[in-house]
């Protein structure tokens, strides 16, 4: 009968032994949860009296409905505090198996807050800084006359109404390149080396793209202007002359801007080659076949005129 009864009371006395483990385990995590509630509401108390919440209003979150932004600080120091008793409860249990790989989780994202926090003061600060240098140069762009560009180069007129202006454009544009520049910290701060390289690479990508439209552009502009120089001094008979200066000029530079860009360059300059030639080779013909009679008479009038010493002779 002992030996029947044996297993059944090893089984007893382990669970009798693992019990004050579990008790002590539990009243570790109630602590723990118990604080970081008190934790939570003093911290959110704190900074909702001192106004953050305006704070995030200004940066876009909405205070009306969604999370504030001492909500969202309360919760992350709730977390912050429960994690260790997390930790200490597991401990407690003195289970290998499930304590070890579980605290060893827990204690590695704890090790990453602070790199955390890094990253989202360095995007949170330079979201505030690009906000402002983004609406400074919009308002100089937009005192300079930069919003009638489309018109100047032909692409459109001025914005209307409620139509979003190229000062806004360009000034978002400024803050997006902001951001991307803050990220590639963020991230590397965190130790995701490939993604920061990945961002890094498309903001040369985007850079040399920028360069490129403002080439092309800057070559509408040009053409315009030429076509309306030559108009002006030569007269409506000269119309050809400026529609051929005005699309040589957007040929130009839309084969300098596609280099830029870096958008198969060979295949770019085979092709200007090949439209260079092509036009040469059509002036060539529309004028070899349009001055065949008048180059007739002249070839005939040299002959001429080398036979008559020999005639007098």
């Amino acid at each position: 009968m002992e030996g029947l009864l044996a297993p059944v009371q090893g089984m007893i006395d382990s669970l009798l032994g693992f019990l004050p483990n579990l008790l002590g385990a539990v009243i570790i995590l109630l602590v723990g949860w118990f604080v970081a509630r008190i934790v939570r509401q003093i911290v959110t108390g704190l900074l909702t009296a001192i106004g953050t919440d305006q704070i995030g209003a200004r940066v876009g979150l909405d205070t009306r409905g969604g999370p504030t932004l001492s909500n969202i600080t309360g919760t992350v120091v709730y977390a912050l505090v429960l994690i260790p008793a997390i930790i200490a409860s597991l401990n407690a249990l003195q289970i290998e198996p499930i304590s070890r790989p579980a605290t060893e989780m827990l204690t590695t994202l704890l090790k990453a807050v602070p790199a955390i926090f890094g990253a989202m003061i360095v995007l949170g600060v330079t979201y505030l800084i690009g906000r402002l240098v983004a609406g400074l140069v919009t308002n100089v762009l937009t005192g300079l006359g930069f919003n009638r560009i489309l018109a100047l180069i032909g692409l459109g007129s001025e914005p209307q109404g409620s139509q979003r202006t190229p000062a806004e454009i360009v000034g978002f544009l400024v803050l997006a390149g902001l951001m991307l520049f803050a990220t590639i910290e963020a991230v590397d701060l965190l130790g995701f080396v490939i993604v920061a390289n990945l961002i890094a690479n498309f903001l040369t990508f985007a850079g040399q793209i920028v360069m490129g439209g403002i080439i092309f552009g800057l070559g509408l502009y040009l053409a315009n202007l030429a076509r309306g120089v030559i108009l002006s001094t030569a007269g409506a008979e000269a119309t050809w002359l400026s529609q051929a200066a005005r699309f040589a000029i957007i040929v130009l530079t839309t084969a300098m801007g596609l280099r830029q860009m870096g958008i198969a360059p060979d295949i770019v300059n085979i092709a200007f080659g090949i439209l260079l030639g092509a036009i040469a080779v059509s002036v060539a013909l529309a004028f070899g076949l349009g001055s065949r009679d008048v180059a007739a008479r002249e070839v005939e009038g040299w002959l001429k005129r080398l036979r008559s010493p020999k005639d007098t002779q």
